[in-house]
């Protein structure tokens, strides 16, 4: 009988032996694992936390005897509390997909909780002046979890609570709180076949996977934005340069009226200056469109921003009410950025009437600047040259009503405006937009309601060496007196032909007129000697104006050429202005401007 209690107890001891070897094993593996592995008890507090744990800044043994809630963020706890979300759900049918999620799950099996994702609070030590503020620091967790029987039970047909089915009611209950050992779930233990001993959990960080989809997120907006805004663009450039073509005839006839009326009839006089305001007016409209489209620019110099905002400040001030204060903070040590003057005050003249029209009666502008050194990742979200890293940042802030997340995605887009009608073409923040783009600069604008506007423009220092040539637009030369010179004019556009041949008639040249690129090719190999200047438009449909400008260089290397184009100078026709083409003109324009860059051509005068 002693043998036998022996052999007993030793068996018994080895048994146990072998068991804490085995939940030795089982502790070394989990203090290796990454995941958090945890188990509540029914109530849902910590039974066991893994040593994982501690990448929150707790220790396993803190955290014992204490409810969930103490780690799960505020916000979130109603949302897998037990208390909290199944009577939201008593009395309804779900599926599986729909089936709420707990973080102290008794479901088993196929019916476990998985996929759950929430905002864990990471420990942070209090500051003196701040205090206790849990939750500041937080990760995102993924948990997948399963109830504990007692013993084996049987899933099939069972009602869990919150199970897929029918959701029963519930025994009596209290509301959880936030956080905090007051206040547990409450409900029966006892499930029929076995009795409900907790919940075993496994939570996976993966915060960095939730920032790289967040950033994906973002990236693929901003790329279906790019491409929105690239497509548009092409619109509203086609749209300009049409629209400059058709401008230039308008303007181009009323001038010529306006000239040979005189002082013999004011009133037709006064109706041709109506017709050539508007059509200024227009030219204005399509100027901001082709800034939008970023078809280049005019001009590339060394530019002081900080005297350029004075300019700005100066002439918003002369148009403002004078309570509206307008203050500058300038923290920038230089100031000074390479590109066009007069696309930059424009741009920024812009951005101001828009803080300006924001405010109602009163209110404060403020406009600053300081330098910044951008990172990696802000270029590359940004589309900026990622070789550029010192940015030089002008942000003007308003006072006034600010503005909605939807509306402040779209301040960017040609013709969204939210001024009433007649107040506003919605082109202002677009062209501006384009300007700094053009620049190879960004924009980014910062708004809620109530709390007013803050626009930050980014343009790339301007260091020693590191530009090329500075390049400045010709300057009108001098009065000179019209010679009957031979001029060649190639255009597609036929409205904008004639109008272009009445003016050149009116300054006493004689006009060959070609709307075909390869007639006039044709008329110059056999007439170059006999011609003086040839005008050529830069978006012809059969060949662009920079090829046709190379063969009729290719016929006379002496030929002398001025481009006239209702785009922009674009990077194709500032190469043209390298390779020796000796003007450029935007359409529309005037008699006036046409005779002085034909003096500057013709008759040399570049002073």
């Amino acid at each position: 009988m002693a043998r036998e209690r022996d052999h007993v107890v030793e068996e018994l001891e080895r048994e146990l032996s072998a068991a804490r070897k085995q939940l030795s094993d089982c502790l070394a593996i989990l203090r290796v694992v990454p995941d958090i592995v945890y188990k509540v008890d029914p109530q849902g507090h910590f039974v066991f936390v893994s040593d994982s744990i501690r990448e929150l800044g707790y220790t396993p043994e803190e955290l014992q005897g204490k409810h969930f809630s103490v780690l799960v963020h505020g916000e979130d706890v109603v949302s897998v509390s037990r208390s909290a979300v199944l009577p939201k759900y008593t009395g309804r049918v779900t599926g599986r997909v729909l089936a709420p999620k707990l973080f102290d799950e008794r479901r088993t099996g196929e019916r476990k909780t998985k996929n759950l994702v929430l905002r864990l609070n990471r420990k942070e030590e209090p500051d003196e002046d701040e205090g206790d503020k849990p939750g500041r620091l937080q990760f995102y967790g993924e948990v997948m979890a399963t109830g504990h029987y007692d013993r084996d039970i049987q899933s099939k047909g069972k009602r869990f609570l919150g199970t897929v089915g029918t959701i029963r009611e519930i025994g009596a209950e209290r509301p959880l709180p936030g956080r905090g050992d007051e206040g547990q779930d409450e409900y029966d233990a006892q499930e029929g076949d076995g009795v409900f001993a907790g919940t075993v959990g496994v939570i996976r960080d993966v915060t960095e996977r939730r920032r790289l989809e967040r950033q994906k997120r973002e990236l693929q907006a901003r790329l279906f934005q790019a491409r929105k805004m690239e497509a548009v663009g092409q619109l509203a450039a086609g749209i300009a340069h049409d629209f400059n073509n058709i401008l230039g005839a308008i303007s181009g006839y009323a001038d010529l009226l306006t000239r040979k009326l005189g002082d013999r009839d004011p009133k037709l006089a006064k109706y041709a200056g109506t017709i050539m305001a508007g059509a200024n007016r227009a030219a204005g409209l399509t100027t901001k469109l082709l800034s939008f489209a970023r078809k280049g620019r005019y001009r590339s110099l060394e530019i002081d921003m900080h005297s350029l905002v004075t300019e700005v400040m100066a002439a918003l001030r002369d148009s403002s009410d004078m309570r509206i204060i307008l203050r500058k903070e300038f923290s920038a040590r230089t100031a000074t950025v390479l590109g066009d003057p007069d696309q930059l005050r424009d741009a920024l003249f812009d951005v101001a009437l828009n803080a300006k029209d924001a405010l109602s009666e009163q209110g404060e502008i403020v406009f600053a600047s300081f330098e910044a050194n951008v990172d990696g990742e802000f270029c590359y979200t940004h589309g900026l040259d990622s070789a550029s890293r010192d940015y030089l940042v002008i942000s003007v802030h308003d006072s006034g009503v600010g503005m909605d997340e939807e509306t402040r995605k779209r301040v960017f887009e040609p013709f969204f405006t939210t001024k009433e009608a007649g107040k506003g073409t919605g082109l202002g923040l677009a062209s501006a937009h384009g300007v700094i783009e053009a620049h190879r600069g960004t924009m980014e604008v910062e708004s809620a309601r109530g709390e007013g506007t803050t626009v930050r423009m980014y343009l790339p220092m301007f260091r020693e060496g590191t530009a090329g040539p500075v390049r400045e637009t010709i300057p009108i030369c001098g009065d000179y007196e019209p010679s009957g010179k031979r001029i060649l004019i190639i255009d597609d556009e036929e409205v904008f032909l004639d109008a272009g041949g009445e003016m050149l008639r009116a300054l006493g040249h004689k006009v060959i007129l070609f709307r075909s690129v390869s007639h006039a090719l044709e008329f110059y190999q056999d007439n170059y000697h006999r011609v003086d200047l040839v005008i050529i438009d830069m978006d012809m449909p059969a060949m662009r104006g920079d090829e046709c400008y190379r063969r009729l260089k290719r016929i006379n290397g002496e030929v002398k050429a001025l481009i006239a184009t209702g785009h922009n100078l674009d990077e194709a026709a500032e190469k043209l202005l390298e390779d020796g083409v000796t003007g450029f003109m935007q359409k529309p324009f005037l008699i006036e401007q046409l005779r002085e860059s034909i003096g500057r051509i013709l008759y040399g005068n570049n002073s």
